[in-house]
């Protein structure tokens, strides 16, 4: 019994393992930070996606009841402040005919702007990207995490 208890947890973790990388394959992620800041001043983050063919992701503006938009989570820190909402960049309106909703969805490439005021010199912003890739052939979905830290440099004005 031990034994194919063992061998039911590694298939599990192989299952799991193999999915998690077939969802880093099919997109790649990229965070744009400006050169340098101004303490006190406002600045934009931009989390660039790029999407495999056939494939996509939900954008921040779908009205799921079952937490399919994408979102961005931040870890607290007392050296920068979240100014706006997350916006998307790039989405495409989509009727989904299995769910009979309006969706917003992006393809290919599109991302997210986060505007952010920064307090303390050169800040380090770490965070999470959670979202959900669907294939529109088969529709078949994988939640994704996407973990990043940022280093951004300020100057004096």
């Amino acid at each position: 019994m031990k034994t194919n208890n063992s061998l039911n947890y590694i298939l599990l973790v192989i299952i799991l393992w193999s999915i998690n990388t077939q969802s880093q394959r099919l997109t790649q992620w990229e965070i744009i930070s400006p050169e340098k800041t101004v303490i006190g001043n406002n600045t934009e983050l931009l989390f660039k996606v790029d999407i495999k063919p056939f494939w996509h992701i939900y954008s921040v503006n779908t009205k799921s009841r079952n937490g399919k938009n994408t979102s961005i989570w931040f870890r607290e820190n007392s050296d920068f402040k979240i100014t706006e909402q997350l916006e998307a960049i790039y989405e495409i309106e989509y009727y989904n005919r299995n769910t009979n909703q309006m969706e917003y969805i992006i393809e290919e490439e599109g991302g997210f702007a986060q505007k952010i005021k920064v307090l303390k010199p050169n800040p380090i912003i770490k965070g999470q990207i959670n979202y959900v890739l669907c294939n529109r052939s088969t529709n078949q979905e994988i939640a994704h995490v996407y973990y990043f830290e940022i280093q951004l440099k300020t100057k004096n004005n």
